[in-house]
This record gives structure tokens, sequence and C-alpha cells, in this order.
């Protein structure tokens, strides 16, 4: 309460946290320090967060109840603290847009060598597709989708690369985009992953608007009632983009389909076989 109305106070308040690490009942934390972040994100320039950062991060310790401690379990508890305080500050600024930061300090949390987790590498995804650093994201999704050994792939985590890869102009990273789209859906149908409206959305959306037809024919080949889950409006969107495709057997195969596509998921007799097909699960 006292850190909520310290407004025009703020070098006390801080005063009294770094003074916290020398009681054995007060442990500073991100949460405790957050309305100071917060207040800062709010009225102040990117230089005074970082600013603010780099005290806290400095003065981030353990309070004497700690003492009592193996060295091994202090320095674990350490260590969590701190990662707590990156991720809440990283969180904190993503939801304030401020990408740009979030990268600096998401940079710095890297040079902590923490356990480098999934949630890292979504957040990493994140940063990086907001702010059109197509060369930092590939990085990442070579980690993630393409070496396909160090992470668990789900269909949440498909499903936030696939958000994450629209954010990007095709015009300006066609080829980039195309390939990363390849991967994906090779990943998605060799791990079983349903195919969920989103990532059928960013894979028919890619394959649409980068001419890619013949992929997008085997997209619609290969969709299922047991492994996918596709959306009228993407169907729809594909439809107006045919007339782009000046091969007329290959747009002669795509719009039959199309149709054969519509009827099996979006018929009344295609609903009723998704119905009796889930239940049978």
């Amino acid at each position: 309460m006292f850190l909520e109305r310290c407004k025009g106070y703020e070098e006390d308040a801080k005063r009294f946290l770094f003074l916290s690490a020398e009681t054995n009942d007060i442990q500073m934390d991100y949460p405790m320090v957050r309305p100071l972040f917060q207040r800062a994100m709010t009225y102040k320039t990117a230089q005074d967060v970082l600013k603010l950062f780099e005290q806290f991060r400095k003065n981030l310790k353990l309070n004497r109840q700690s003492k009592t401690m193996e060295s091994a379990e202090r320095s674990k508890k350490l260590k969590g603290l701190k990662k707590d305080f990156y991720d809440g500050l990283i969180r904190d600024l993503l939801g304030k847009k401020a990408h740009q930061l979030a990268q600096v300090i998401y940079g710095e949390k890297k040079r902590e060598k923490f356990d480098v987790t999934i949630h890292d590498q979504l957040i990493g995804f994140e940063i990086f597709s907001a702010q059109k650093k197509i060369d930092e994201y590939k990085e990442i999704y070579s980690e993630v989708v393409r070496d396909g050994t160090k992470y668990q792939l789900n269909k949440n985590v498909c499903e936030e690369v696939a958000r994450t890869l629209l954010q990007f102009k095709s015009d300006e990273h066609q080829r980039e985009l195309l390939e990363m789209c390849d991967t994906l859906r090779d990943r998605i149908f060799d791990h079983d992953i349903r195919v969920s409206g989103q990532l059928f959305d960013c894979l028919a959306t890619q394959y649409t608007e980068s001419q890619s037809w013949s992929k997008l024919l085997n997209l619609f080949n290969s969709c299922e009632h047991h492994n996918a889950d596709p959306t009228p409006r993407t169907v729809s969107y594909v439809k107006k983009n045919l007339v782009y495709c000046f091969d007329t057997t290959v747009r002669g195969s795509l719009k039959e389909s199309i149709d054969n596509f519509e009827v099996k998921f979006f018929s009344n007799a295609g609903r009723e076989a998704r119905r009796l097909y889930r239940e049978s699960q």
C-alpha cells in the first residue's frame, strides 16, 4: 500500500526496499517493486525505466532469514528471485507494447545464463515479430521448430508461432516466411498436432499470398476430421484470391478441392460427422 501511494517519493521508496535485505520478514521481489516500474513506464522515459531496472537488479538480495540456508539452497533461491524479476518486468513491458525496451531486458536475462524454457522462446517470438526483426525471429524459430529436439511441440506452441508469423509482411520476407511455414506444416503433421483454425489460417494465408498454389492444394487435401478444425473465414479468403492463380488446371483442382472441403467441414452433414468423430474419441 505504501508503494502504491509513493508518487513523488520514489527515492524514499527505493531506499526502503533496498534496506529490506537487512530484515528477516521482508523479501524484495518483483511484485513488491512493480508499482514503481508501472509508474515509470507510464510517466517517464525508457531510459528512466532502464535506470530503475539497473538499480533494483544491483540491489536484489535475499533477506537475513536466508542466512540459515545451505549455500546451494540460498543460491537457488536468489536465482529464482532474479528470474521472476526479469519475467515480471518483461511481461509488464509487453503489456505496454514497449517491445524495444522488452528486448533489452530479454537480452539481459539471457546473459544471466538461466535455463531457456519454451516460455522464454515464445516471449522472444512476440518481441521480435512485433518489431519485424526477421533475423532474430528466425534464430529462435530454428531452435524451437526446425530443430524439433530441444522443445516439445504441441498445439499451443505451434499456434503462438503461427500468430507471430502472421505479423510479418509477406511481400518483404516472402522467401523466409514460406520456408518457415513449410517447416511448421511438416512438424504439425509429423507430430500429429491438430490443425486448429489459427494454424490453418496461418498456412493457408501464407500460401495464398505467396501464390504457392500446389502447397495450398496439398494443405486442403491433407485436412480431415481427425486432424483439423478449419474456419470458413479462411476458406472464403482463399476463394476470393483464386483469381490470381493463372494456371487453369491448378485453379480447377483447387476449386474442386475447396468445394469438397466445404462439404466435408461446413455442411450440416459435415458438422454432424465432426461431432460424431469427437464423441468417439
